[in-house]
């Protein structure tokens, strides 16, 4: 058990922490050469929410994850190739047909009610996709 002194302390940092909007800023990896595009240029992945499944490549390029936030990736419209690693499968590489000012998130599908959910009826479930995001997440905070 703690000392009472101690659990205070814990919890005023934590509530100090949650009061101040203390998270960090998103870095975006940029996929494309320099210099930054705004957000209705490129196409955006969030990548990391998911514990079924992450990215690994875009385009044969490594990238980088955070242990604790994820990431953002940047391409140009397009179709590049993303290899994924899942808890289904070890790797798959799929075709990304990125498109400027949309936001996607990798995602497997653990059923067919979720299946029907994204409206991918045409998809078998357990497989690593690449589905448009439902709501925005990143604007002004990616840098």
């Amino acid at each position: 058990m703690m000392p009472h002194g101690l659990s205070f302390l814990l919890f005023a940092l934590i509530a100090a922490t949650s009061f101040t909007g203390c998270q960090p800023a998103l870095q975006a990896q940029r996929f494309y050469d320099p210099p930054p595009r705004p957000a209705a240029e490129v196409a955006r992945m969030w990548n990391g929410w998911s514990p079924f499944v992450k990215v690994v490549e875009v385009n044969g390029r490594p990238v980088h994850n955070s242990i604790m936030w994820g990431s953002v990736i940047e391409v140009l419209p397009g179709t590049h190739k993303v290899t994924l690693k899942s808890n289904t499968k070890d790797v798959e590489i799929l075709p990304w047909c990125a498109k400027a000012g949309r936001e996607y998130e990798p995602a497997v599908f653990q059923n067919k009610l979720q299946m029907a959910d994204n409206k991918k009826n045409t998809l078998s479930y357990g497989r690593p996709v690449i589905i448009p995001v439902r709501n925005k997440r990143f604007l002004p905070e990616v840098k």
